[in-house]
């Protein structure tokens, strides 16, 4: 693949003879760049993505003004391309891109993209673990980094491997569900990855219209019974629960999840949320959608509950 790779980055930077700037190509530099990559198979294609993640740390090292930022929009061009590159090139680039600033399209680039393939071809044990070793190799800091590690965190719950959990780690609430849901197989299993793929990492408080469009399907796949009985087989009941490992989004899609199917004991476990201590702060991801849950509540329970949250929320 790198030898490969390196042939068509040759190729395709030698096809570019307008100026390309420090920052980036100039609009004629681009439209040869777009036409050389248009023209090149599939493989190839998928080879030259590769190659740019390899080369591009070389590249900034060196000083190369020019074939860098060819490289660095190379990669978006394609990124952006239908096929996008197949899952070994993923695993690849996941694996060895190093990123020292932590910001940019080259550092999201590849995470959706992996993203995006699991989605669309469901979950893979190799690129899950891909994605881990990625997002744990990044800088700290930055919104961007910040964004890949919750998503990241999040799709731990479907990891079957527990040989890793040990202590405190162990007692999270978002672990307790993974470690139940690797209990889970067959096409409810399946059903479960898709939900959880089908999860945005994001600070929405209220239920969006699409969620409910993309979680109803696989719910009515899974059953509403089945659907009610994990979730309150998985529920937090405290006194003090952990939401470290992005928990509190689990928490909050599972919500949303009780509200879209009709669930006759969700009154009680939302209500159960009111009277936890949650650790390691206050979650507004996990109070206001319980709160908004509650809100056509008319028992002394469910109206105190939502009283409670309420305050946890304004205080």
């Amino acid at each position: 693949m790198l030898a490969a790779g390196a042939d068509v980055a040759d190729r395709v930077v030698a096809a570019v003879t307008a100026e390309v700037h420090q920052w980036g190509p100039s609009e004629e530099a681009r439209a040869q760049l777009e036409s050389a990559i248009a023209a090149l198979p599939v493989e190839e294609r998928s080879a030259l993505f590769a190659a740019t993640y390899d080369q591009m740390p070389q590249l900034r090292d060196a000083g190369d003004r020019r074939r860098g930022p060819l490289m660095y929009a190379a990669a978006g061009i394609i990124g952006n391309k239908r096929p996008p590159p197949d899952e070994a090139v993923l695993v690849h680039v996941l694996r060895t891109g190093r990123h020292d600033c932590g910001h940019g399209l080259d550092t999201r680039l590849p995470f959706d993209l992996a993203f995006d393939h699991l989605r669309d071809r469901g979950w893979s044990p190799v690129l899950g673990e891909a994605i881990q070793a990625y997002a744990a190799g990044l800088p700290t800091g930055g919104t961007v980094v910040q964004s890949i590690k919750r998503s990241a965190d999040l799709l731990l719950v479907l990891d079957r491997d527990l040989d890793g959990l040990h202590g405190a780690e162990a007692a999270w609430w978002i672990n307790t569900v993974r470690s139940a849901l690797a209990a889970v197989d067959g096409d409810e299993r399946v059903q479960w990855e898709r939900l959880v793929l089908a999860m945005r990492i994001g600070e929405q408080m209220t239920m969006p219209k699409t969620w409910v469009a993309r979680a109803t399907p696989i719910l009515e796949a899974i059953g509403p019974k089945v659907v009610g009985s994990r979730l309150a087989e998985w529920w937090p009941r405290g006194p003090k629960v952990s939401l470290k490992g992005s928990g509190a989004q689990l928490l909050k899609h599972l919500i949303w999840c009780l509200g879209i199917v009709e669930h006759p004991d969700r009154e009680a476990l939302v209500t159960v949320l009111a009277h936890i201590e949650w650790t390691p702060k206050r979650p507004m991801a996990v109070l206001k959608p319980a709160a908004e849950a509650l809100t056509g509540s008319t028992s002394d329970s469910g109206l105190a509950a939502r009283d409670r949250l309420r305050s946890a929320i304004e205080d």
